[in-house]
């Protein structure tokens, strides 16, 4: 009875450790700023100019899990006249606007208090407009397509001192990223898959922060 009773009183204990060092891990919030360089593939390639890229994000973090939500923004430049069939044209020369819309989860394999490095997969929506901002005159000759996103980061990190922070290999931090990845095409571009089938091969090099939520 006394060793039933010794087992009980060691599990209990062990739950209430575990349930103090759980209850004291925080989701960290951030994100990341950071320029590249697009690589165009397939039967776009010979349209539409390889993009420089702003790609942003929004992040969740928790222990090696990376929730992000991201916006990769980009421009390059038309590389060969498209003739459409209500006369309208994408000129050679003229501007190219790229914008990737997704989610992603990423998951740190290594991570520790100097680095992490991660793979990613995830869901983009991505077109081009001849028009930075607003509807332009070519609206329904212009590109739009569904991706699948992989990709892998490296994170350099800097440990941040922050108070009641997590600790060592899960402490908030800012620091140096490098991606590499693709946004490859689940299927056809409307309007013309002849014109604008294709994926985008990316690099980009940026700078993440986390940081936990301040009450």
């Amino acid at each position: 009875m006394k060793k039933l009773i010794l087992f009980v009183l060691f599990v209990f204990a062990f739950q209430q450790i575990d349930a103090q060092e759980t209850e004291k891990m925080k989701a960290l919030f951030g994100g990341s700023v950071s320029v590249g360089y697009g690589v165009m593939t397939g039967n776009i390639s010979d349209y539409i100019g390889n993009p420089f890229m702003l790609p942003l994000s929004g992040e969740i973090l928790y222990k090696n899990l990376y929730v992000q939500l991201n916006l990769d923004a980009g421009f390059s430049k038309v590389k060969k006249t498209m003739t459409f069939s209500d006369g309208s044209s994408w000129e050679d020369g003229d501007q190219a606007w790229h914008n990737f819309f997704g989610g992603n989860i990423a998951y740190a394999l290594i991570n520790n208090e100097k680095m992490a490095i991660a793979p990613v997969v995830g869901y983009a929506h991505g077109y081009i407009s001849s028009k930075w901002w607003g509807q332009s005159d070519i609206v329904d000759h212009e590109p739009s397509a569904n991706y699948l996103n992989v990709a892998v980061f490296y994170d350099m990190k800097r440990k941040l001192n922050e108070s009641g922070a997590n600790t060592e290999k899960f402490a908030a931090y800012q620091g140096i990223r490098f991606t590499i990845g693709a946004y490859i095409a689940m299927g056809d571009a409307d309007p013309y898959p002849e014109l604008y089938n294709g994926s985008t091969i990316y690099f980009s090099v940026g700078f993440p922060a986390f940081s936990a939520w301040k009450k």
